[in-house]
């Protein structure tokens, strides 16, 4: 596979966005937020913004992003908007304990996944475009990680507690699944669900694992069924496998993988589970295939790579 293009960081990548045509890509580090046009490596810009947990598109112009940002008195807990040409806040909230983001440009909504005040449970706030809170919606415990359909309404979420939790955000919020039996998965260590990508259309997504016998499953974005599992597994009872992050492909055919401290990220055939493409890499913590699915971003130790995909 060719590499398109490295955009080298201070810091480790953590967060990896497109937006929806595939044309922009978006990458933040714990300090740092960076934002690109694909097609022209000499563009890139650059926003100091304090501690930041999650970002995604609005816009070409404008991004959201879940931060922290830390005076001398406290830390503010804050959604902000950030003018991408001036670098500038334009709009802010103070949330509460935002960990993820997400944004439906369709129906120019952006849902946060926010902790309870004492921790319990989690929230969805849903906010427009200029930061005015339009719902809120309870969920089983704290989003850590979101991914969001855009033609079919789906919202995927990894909460960190042993549970996936795959709603239909359509009108009312309806639940489609909840979670995943670890009868036979589980090791005896607490099995978490740490990770989660989505189709843009909803019709499958992907379930990463910290703690279980596998490294990942594929459901149906309708039915919430279970497709198929993927990635290595462990050699018995006692051991579990470290999941770091998953992505899979826009049409649902690929998904890549890679566990906690791999140098190796693998990208798996849904159909057959056979392994389709292997990169070496120093680290990582973020991966996301384009929105068309000729590009998959991968967050090393201190960059964040872009190779050519071609299924």
């Amino acid at each position: 596979m060719k590499l398109v293009r490295q955009i080298n960081f201070d810091h480790q990548p953590l967060k990896i966005k497109f937006s929806r045509d595939g044309s922009h890509l978006l990458a933040a580090s714990r300090q740092q937020i960076v934002s690109c046009l694909i097609a022209q490596t000499s563009e890139e810009v650059r926003i100091e913004a304090g501690f930041v947990l999650d970002v995604a598109f609005l816009s070409d112009e404008e991004i959201v992003a879940a931060i922290w940002t830390a005076n001398p008195l406290e830390t503010r807990k804050t959604l902000a908007i950030f003018d991408i040409k001036t670098q500038h806040i334009t709009s802010a909230v103070i949330t509460g304990d935002v960990r993820s983001v997400c944004v439906h440009p369709q129906r120019k909504r952006i849902f946060a996944g926010r902790i309870s005040e004492y921790g319990t449970y989690g929230y969805i706030g849903v906010y427009d475009f200029a930061l005015n809170q339009q719902n809120e919606f309870k969920t089983e415990y704290i989003a850590f990680e979101m991914a969001i359909s855009y033609s079919d309404d789906k919202l995927a979420i990894a909460n960190g507690s042993g549970l996936l939790e795959l709603w239909n955000i359509s009108t009312d919020w309806e639940q489609i699944a909840t979670g995943y039996d670890p009868e036979n998965d589980c090791t005896g260590n607490p099995c978490e669900v740490c990770a989660v990508d989505i189709t843009p259309d909803g019709r499958y997504a992907v379930v990463g694992l910290y703690g279980g016998k596998n490294a990942c499953f594929v459901i149906d974005g309708g039915s919430g069924d279970i497709v198929g599992w993927y990635g290595p597994q462990s050699d018995g009872d006692e051991t579990f496998i470290q999941m770091g992050r998953v992505a899979i492909s826009p049409d649902g055919s690929y998904v890549a993988i890679a566990p906690t401290y791999a140098t190796t990220v693998c990208v798996y055939r849904v159909s057959d589970g056979t392994i389709s493409h292997e990169y070496e890499i120093d680290h990582c913590e973020a991966l996301a295939f384009s929105p068309i699915g000729d590009i998959l971003a991968i967050g090393g130790e201190k960059s964040v790579t872009l190779w050519s995909f071609k299924g």
